[in-house]
């Protein structure tokens, strides 16, 4: 039997899910007790954005920026993470380069190109 679309589609957004709430915030920990350290931080190539948002969740004192060329990502990070004063997502280089500047740190996980 043929796995339809959106049921392949639903068990993506499924284990997306659970990697936001199970995966990510066990890989920000390190994050926790630097918010002396922190001030703003890049996030290239976030993607939808769980990281990031976890990360700027952990440290509320620091800015946080997603930046992705995927517009379709950032549309989903938008739409789909709770909204944080410390927390932006773009798609547009300029924007994402002066968001927090200087920045504190930049991270990437995986960039595709």
């Amino acid at each position: 039997m043929a796995v339809q679309e959106s049921e392949r589609v639903c068990l993506l957004q499924e284990l997306h899910s659970l990697f936001g709430k199970i995966i990510i915030p066990l890989i920000s920990r390190p994050l926790m007790g630097m918010q002396n350290y922190f001030h703003s931080h890049l996030d290239f190539g976030c993607g939808k954005g769980w990281w990031t948002y976890y990360a700027a969740a952990r440290v509320p004192e620091a800015k946080f920026i997603g930046y992705d060329a995927d517009p379709r990502k950032i549309r989903a990070a938008n739409c789909g993470i709770p909204r944080l004063n410390n927390l932006a997502f773009t798609d547009k280089k300029k924007e994402a380069l002066t968001y927090g500047l200087p920045f504190t740190s930049v991270g990437s996980s995986f960039v595709f190109h």
